[in-house]
């Protein structure tokens, strides 16, 4: 699985299959990219689809317990 290093703390791990105009799909809570492979195997032969995994699961780092307790860690991983 691919992984984008933010920093030196931070990753968003990610799947990436195949050519053409990107797709991005991101799985709900609590789940992994894992969630779309279906989809994103029948898509991947039109397009390029990138699911990544949502913070604390699948290898992209988890927040920290001392954060704020909503989306904002996540969002500013991106």
């Amino acid at each position: 699985m691919p992984t984008l290093r933010i920093s030196d703390a931070d990753a968003v791990a990610y799947d990436d299959a195949g050519r053409g105009p990107l797709i991005v799909l991101v799985h709900g809570s609590p789940a992994t990219s894992r969630a779309w492979q279906p989809v994103a195997e029948r898509l991947a032969a039109r397009f390029r689809v990138i699911a990544p995994n949502l913070p604390g699961y699948g290898g992209t780092t988890r927040p920290s317990a001392e954060g704020p307790g909503d989306s904002s860690y996540g969002a500013g991983l991106i």
